[in-house]
């Protein structure tokens, strides 16, 4: 079995040319368990004309279709999130980019993804952006190691801590 890790390097490698933004950006929609869903359809389940059409007019870069089509005829199409989550950390070494983890309780709007991104905007990142209700409103921001934490969740275990003192 060929391990996430050479199959996420064939990916950066046949995408090369691919500007870092799109390319993570494609590699974070990947990670999404329905768009997944929704292309196991087509490319696991679908017949081989299925695949064809899939790669001329399905708006991804042709590599990028090419590679998800190749997965599925090995049978490991399953395993696309860990290989995305490896091109993303491959991709941030070998481009010299930072891996900016954001967390809210909701779906951003564009607007403020938008400014989230200027306040970077001096260096090369990728922005992965997770959803976890668990932390009530407010937002995480993780770069480098280290987790800046302006949620609601962490305002109240902070005050739990100080009242419990």
């Amino acid at each position: 079995m060929i391990s996430n890790r050479v199959h996420a390097r064939a990916l950066i490698e046949a995408q090369v040319k691919v500007p870092l933004r799109e390319q993570s950006s494609w590699y974070l929609l990947l990670k999404d368990r329905r768009i997944q869903r929704l292309l196991g359809r087509v490319i696991v389940q679908g017949s081989q004309k299925a695949r064809e059409v899939f790669t001329k007019n399905f708006i991804m870069p042709t590599a990028l279709a090419q590679f998800l089509i190749l997965l599925a005829e090995e049978g490991a199409f399953k395993r696309l999130t860990g290989i995305m989550d490896q091109a993303l950390k491959i991709l941030a070494k070998t481009r010299n980019a930072y891996s900016l983890t954001l967390t809210t309780a909701s779906e951003l709007s564009p607007e403020h993804i938008h400014l989230i991104e200027q306040v970077f905007s001096d260096s090369e990142f990728i922005l992965d952006r997770q959803i976890e209700p668990a932390i009530l409103g407010g937002l995480k921001l993780s770069l480098i190691g280290q987790t800046l934490d302006y949620s609601l969740q962490g305002k109240l275990a902070g005050f739990r801590k100080v009242l419990t003192a």
